[in-house]
């Protein structure tokens, strides 16, 4: 299936680049698309319906504040987003850091700061994503990150059934 979520996430790139937009001083010139939304829409796509509230809401890391943050710093699976509502759905498994391959869906967190997308691209221990954000101005290819953990640093990563 990592070959059906590269050529959808890669599709809605090049259909919506130009009007989910983020300029140079990174505020929306057109319609803001998070990277939360940017994966449901890939996701929603591949399973050919609609996702559940509760799936939404584990995409999202929908917790209370206070338990968010610590969490975070935990590295508690339930920030793992995308990754969580695939494996807790039965929808896919998880997949180790040293099986990443283009097409996996993906959640990280680095420093506090956390992004959902799709793996695009691997080269060494370098991984680039697809996602819509800041970084990539829109919807776009973002990175690289490196694919090793550490104290601050997270990273998860799923494939569907």
């Amino acid at each position: 299936m990592t070959a059906k979520t590269l050529k959808i996430a890669t599709h809605f790139v090049d259909k919506y680049a130009h009007v989910w937009r983020w300029d140079d001083e990174y505020s929306i010139t057109e319609k803001p698309l998070p990277c939360t939304v940017f994966v449901q829409k890939v996701l929603k796509t591949e399973l050919g319906r609609k996702l559940t509230t509760l799936e939404r809401s584990r995409i999202n890391i929908i917790l209370p504040l206070l338990t968010f943050q610590r969490l975070v710093r935990e590295g508690d699976f339930r920030v793992s987003g995308v990754v969580y509502a695939i494996v807790k759905g039965g929808l896919g498994r998880q997949v180790p850091l040293s099986r990443a391959k283009p097409g996996h869906y993906c959640q990280f967190w680095i420093n506090g700061k956390g992004h959902s997308c799709i793996v695009h691209h691997i080269e060494g221990d370098q991984m680039w994503y697809i996602s819509s954000n800041k970084s990539t101005h829109g919807p776009g290819v973002g990175g690289p990150i490196q694919l090793k953990e550490r104290r601050n640093k997270r990273i998860w990563l799923a494939e569907l059934k």
